[in-house]
């Protein structure tokens, strides 16, 4: 999963810089709506062939879930971005939250050196 994990990321992240230009974004947009659609899809098969396979091998059912809930919700957000790129003007808030805020990242993601984690922060804490 992690060799998937970073190829979908780095697709994800060669559209960002397009998704910062008023109208070219509704191109990366759009592509961007679709992606997360077919994410969405993908997870739903991924959730039930899992759940088969854990069924069958006497494992927990709700481990299977709550990994495909994690890609299902990754898809929503690229369907949230794409929305927000396809509009001119909204677009930039999408360069605000690239360079503050961070990446909503893939629990395997390889994350770039100075980009901060949102969906795996927790693992940065110390205790």
């Amino acid at each position: 999963m992690r060799l998937l994990e970073n190829y979908v990321a780095r697709a994800e992240q060669l559209l960002n810089p397009v998704d910062w230009i008023p109208y070219v974004s509704s191109l990366g947009g759009m592509a961007r709506v679709i992606a997360g659609a077919v994410q969405i899809a993908a997870s739903i098969i991924f959730a039930y062939l899992k759940v088969a396979y854990n069924l069958v091998n006497r494992r927990r059912v709700v481990d299977a879930l709550k990994e495909a809930s994690v890609y299902a919700m990754h898809g929503a957000a690229n369907i949230v971005r794409g929305a927000l790129a396809i509009h001119p003007g909204w677009n930039l808030l999408l360069a605000v939250h690239d360079w503050k805020l961070g990446r909503l990242n893939y629990p395997e993601e390889t994350v770039k050196p100075g980009v901060y984690p949102l969906a795996t922060a927790y693992k940065l804490a110390q205790y």
